[in-house]
């Protein structure tokens, strides 16, 4: 969105002022790398991710909140983008 600040931090991009009207656009990454075709990111909770699966995760000591994406279900997460205080109830995604 035209005038947020986004700023790289190695792999991982930092979200520093997200608001609630706010847009995060992931349809354009392909959310499951082992099956054919384009398929969509489903936001869940609980423990764990698995292809295709995106979580919010708040880490109080850092005041910042996790997006963790999953593509191809091994272990460890495929991609984090890392957002500025407590947003574990964020809803404004287009998956």
């Amino acid at each position: 969105m035209p005038g947020r600040a986004v700023e790289a931090a190695g792999d991982v991009d930092l979200i520093t002022d997200l608001a609630a009207e706010d847009l995060i656009n992931l349809s354009l990454i392909d959310a499951d790398a082992t099956r054919a075709g384009d398929q969509r990111f489903k936001l869940v909770s609980g423990p764990g991710l698995r292809a295709s699966e995106a979580k919010l995760v708040y880490d109080a000591g850092l005041d910042r909140t996790e997006l963790r994406l999953e593509i191809d279900g091994a272990p460890g997460v495929d991609m984090i983008v890392l957002i500025s205080g407590d947003q574990p109830n964020f809803a404004n995604f287009v998956l």
